[in-house]
């Protein structure tokens, strides 16, 4: 009795085996049809593949699907079983992209969204634990499964909090969401991590309302929570949970730095958040710690100030000033790293943003200034604000050490050149202490590796950032008329000693007609600079040369350089219609051509102009 109705059972179950070939055949003919919902005939014979087939149908199962346009309302099938069911890897590879296919990349930065994807935003939101379950799956996989960790943490990212709050009545998915971060952020696989920063940043910061911010901040800035979303939930401590985390390993914490700083630059908000939370102040400490500890540290967190300084807010520039940054950086870090290459060309990069944010901004708040109160007098009205930048800026870069980038302009590496130079024409536009100390008898030799900038034989990018240089110093609306005149003189009285056979102007005229022209356009800048002040303007117009040369339409083919000939021209005619003395340095010939000039626009072309007048006249 037993061997008989073992007899029947094992035929029974192999006459009731599923013909794998048979139903793979049946779901691709049926897929090829038009679908607007899912029939459960097909959703059997695919969990039938899935759970009982060889391992080869897979695969077959998963192209039949990728091929298919009308797949996309069976993407949930293929989800859970991939994340269950221990597939090889050419099985999921498949399956994510059918995955990728079905539901495209969604851009975090436009915030579009096709039907597709809300459909699969939806899916999640009904299935939280999908990605939970691929999550792990992908961990399993090890380095092969970073691509499905990755697509895990986009999903992620097609939600902000508000998403998150709006969709579920309590928090645990999202605190779900957020321990995955949590622990994809100090992944070993940097892409992983960096997708995961990604990620983040979109989740808090792309809202419409304050809900992120109050997400990060509310247990950090006390003053800041109000009876806002969290209030309604158990605290996360996101931030804390993620910078304790990311203690543990140096790669990990620059990690979390630099998200802070990406939180920041989100907007002025989260800036000044991120300053009363004192998050930035970790980056400061830091940097003192790293100068003792781990020269390569030092290195990326040097960076970061970088990245700090270029946050374009005025509350980045305000905390700047009182960090304390400039003191470390000019007189601790500058003192203790010269003579070292590769450390001093990160220190002189990050002194020269610094410099070149404060004199800006420095520049920025005495402009307006002077066009809101200026009212004849040579006296411009400062506000604290302004004491604070100015005291900065001496505090960045005190004579000594000034003086010690003075000497650095002629350095054989040419990227410390370069930044050389842009740290002495902004200090020297903006300091008049450092002013004074420059045109000091006893730094002659300083003054002459500074100018000889002017002469062609250094590369074309030095030359062209200093003569850019001398043209902000010569207009810098915080120098005196006197201390930019006594800075013209010295000019001069170098290259008469210097060059005797050529002028100044000469120089120019040569620089004009070279074949760069950012190089030409940077000369126009420095004449354009010239011809806005009378004792200078004199110069251009005492050469015999000067003005024929300007006037000449022919030498110039570059737009942007013709623009900016024409704006010098504006203003040399602007001089002498306002300057007697200037005024009768031109003939009424010279004067008449330069206010045709003028009258013709930049791009008026001679040649063209006198075709068309001789076929008006053929006419």
């Amino acid at each position: 009795t037993t061997t008989t109705t073992t007899t029947t059972t094992t035929t029974t179950t192999m006459s009731s085996s599923p013909n794998h070939a048979q139903k793979l055949s049946s779901i691709t003919q049926s897929l090829s049809q038009s679908i607007s919902s899912i029939d459960p005939s097909i959703l059997r014979d695919i969990d039938i593949l899935l759970e009982s087939a060889p391992t080869t149908y897979k695969p077959l199962l998963f192209t039949a699907l990728f091929q298919n346009p009308n797949a996309s309302v069976y993407f949930d099938r293929i989800l859970i079983p991939v994340a269950v069911h221990h597939y090889s890897r050419e099985s999921l590879v498949l399956a994510l992209r059918v995955y990728r296919r079905l539901v495209p990349q969604w851009d975090m930065t436009s915030g579009s969204q096709d039907d597709k994807q809300l459909e699969l935003m939806e899916y999640f939101m009904a299935h939280p634990h999908a990605l939970s379950k691929l999550w792990t799956r992908g961990i399993e996989l090890a380095s092969e499964g970073v691509k499905l960790l990755q697509f895990v943490l986009e999903q992620v990212g097609r939600f902000n909090v508000s998403d998150y709050y709006s969709k579920w009545e309590d928090s645990r998915a999202l605190e779900s969401y957020l321990n995955m971060l949590l622990e994809a952020f100090c992944h070993e696989e940097v892409a992983v991590a960096k997708t995961a920063t990604d990620v983040l940043v979109h989740v808090f910061c792309d809202t419409e309302d304050d809900s992120g911010a109050h997400w990060l901040f509310d247990e950090l800035v006390p003053e800041y929570a109000t009876s806002g979303m969290q209030d309604e939930y158990e605290s996360f401590d996101f931030l804390q949970q993620l910078q304790q985390k990311a203690r543990a390993s140096s790669i990990n914490y620059l990690r979390y730095l630099e998200l802070i700083l990406a939180i920041a630059s989100q907007s002025e908000q989260f800036f000044t958040l991120a300053c009363q939370a004192k998050l930035l102040d970790d980056i400061i400490e830091r940097l003192q710690i790293s100068a003792q500890e781990d020269l390569l540290e030092l290195l990326n967190v040097l960076e970061l100030i970088q990245k700090l300084v270029a946050i374009p807010f005025d509350a980045s520039v305000q905390y700047m000033i009182h960090s304390h940054v400039f003191e470390i950086i000019s007189q601790q870090l500058f003192e203790q790293f010269t003579g070292d290459p590769m450390v001093e060309g990160f220190l002189m990069a990050a002194i020269g943003q610094l410099t070149t944010m404060l004199g800006e901004h420095l520049s920025g708040m005495v402009k307006k200034y002077m066009q809101k109160y200026r009212t004849g007098s040579d006296e411009i009205p400062s506000s604290s604000s302004d004491e604070h930048t100015r005291e900065a800026l001496e505090e960045l870069l005190p004579q000594n050490t000034f003086l010690k980038i003075c000497n650095k302009v002629d350095d054989s590496n040419k990227r410390i050149e370069i930044i050389a130079l842009r740290v002495v024409s902004c200090v020297l536009a903006t300091s008049s202490t450092c002013m004074q100390a420059f045109l000091g008898e006893e730094n002659a030799k300083l003054r002459e590796k500074y100018f000889e900038h002017m002469f062609l034989g250094h590369s074309t990018d030095a030359q062209e950032v200093f003569l850019q240089g001398m043209a902000q110093i010569l207009l810098s609306p915080i120098l005196s008329l006197d201390e930019i005149e006594s800075f013209f003189k010295a000019y001069v009285a170098f290259h008469k000693e210097y060059k005797d056979t050529t002028t100044l102007v000469d120089e120019l005229i040569h620089i004009c007609k070279v074949p760069f022209a950012e190089l030409r356009f940077a000369a126009y800048e420095l004449a354009q600079s010239l011809a806005s002040h009378p004792f200078s303007a004199k110069l251009l117009l005492q050469h015999n040369l000067f003005l024929r040369e300007m006037l000449n339409r022919k030498l110039e083919q570059d737009r942007a350089c013709m623009e900016k000939k024409y704006e010098c021209l504006v203003q040399l005619s602007d001089m002498a219609r306002h300057n007697e003395d200037l005024r009768k340095m031109l003939s009424n010939t010279e004067y008449i051509e330069l206010r045709t000039y003028i009258h013709r626009g930049a791009f008026w072309n001679d040649e063209a102009a006198v075709l068309v007048q001789e076929e008006a006249g053929g006419d």
